[in-house]
């Protein structure tokens, strides 16, 4: 029997900078694990599921200019670590031209296996 991923989309490993906009103000931390799907934030502290996050950040694809993109998320878990708090962030909104732009960083690749 083949291998099954579990993930609908495929993911960017590639670790970002982004810009949160939620309830308790506006922060910067590091995204990873990108996909049209949401993102993983690290923060230095924890956020409750269910809080609506406004996230701005650039999407890098290679030889191209970045593409700044804002996006609605909802926090879907937090998992305290040992550098942080890993917090996934489901989008709410993404547009399809947006969409589009984050499955490009996979084509030809069929990810890391």
């Amino acid at each position: 029997m083949a291998f099954q991923a579990k993930r609908k989309f495929q993911r960017s490993v590639q670790r970002e900078a982004v810009k949160i906009l939620s309830p308790a103000g506006i922060e910067y931390a590091t995204y990873e694990d990108l996909s049209a799907g949401g993102l993983k934030l690290w923060l230095d502290h924890d956020m409750e599921p269910q809080t609506t996050l406004s996230l701005e950040f650039s999407l890098r694809e290679p030889g191209q200019t970045p593409q700044n993109i804002k996006v609605v998320g909802r926090a879907v878990r937090c998992i305290k670590t040992k550098a942080g708090f890993e917090v996934g962030v489901q989008f709410l909104n993404l547009q399809e031209p947006t969409r589009e732009a984050i499955q490009k960083l996979f084509d030809g690749n069929d990810g890391p296996f």
